[in-house]
Parts: C-alpha cells; structure tokens; sequence
C-alpha cells in the first residue's frame, strides 16, 4: 500500500522537473537511487523487486522497469523514452 502511494504521488509531480522529490519517493519505496538521478514522471515502477539506479542516470518519458528479482543501472546511463526494463527471477 505504502509503496503503490509513494509511485502515486511521483505521477503527480511535473514530468520533467522536481528530480529530488522524485529520489526521495523512490528511495522512500526502498530503491538505491544514486545522486543526480533524473526521472521522468511517466514513468513505472512495477514488480516486488529491487532497482538500483546509480548517478548521473536518466529515465525517459513511459518507459517501465519490471523487476522480481533485481534491476541495476550503471551510472550515467541514460534510458530512452518508451523502454521497457524487464528482470525475471530465474
């Protein structure tokens, strides 16, 4: 419940603005989100798994990242607009 309105809230916020509001929900959902992470609001977040996203890192318009086990970004990777991450547990 807590996790499903923190990623509400996120949707709420201006696509492209308020970076540091966004870390703060995701890391408050309990991903290891690095410095400088920059994530667009159109973004989803679905699945029990973890996400790591290290600095420097961008997340484009819709794109989705599905993890039951875990999902690691580097850092300064940028992921385009309408990607689709998936990680199943094997």
């Amino acid at each position: 419940m807590k996790k499903a309105f923190l990623l509400f809230l996120l949707k709420l916020l201006p696509e492209t603005r308020c970076f540091s509001i966004k870390r703060s929900l995701l890391r408050l959902v309990g991903y290891e989100i690095g410095h400088d992470v920059r994530v667009c609001s159109s973004a989803r977040f679905l699945g029990a798994g973890h996400i790591i996203l290290k600095e420097g890192t961008w997340i484009g318009h819709e794109s989705m990242l599905v993890s039951t086990s875990l999902i690691s970004v580097g850092a300064k990777v940028d992921i385009a607009p309408k990607s689709i991450l998936v990680q199943e547990r094997t």
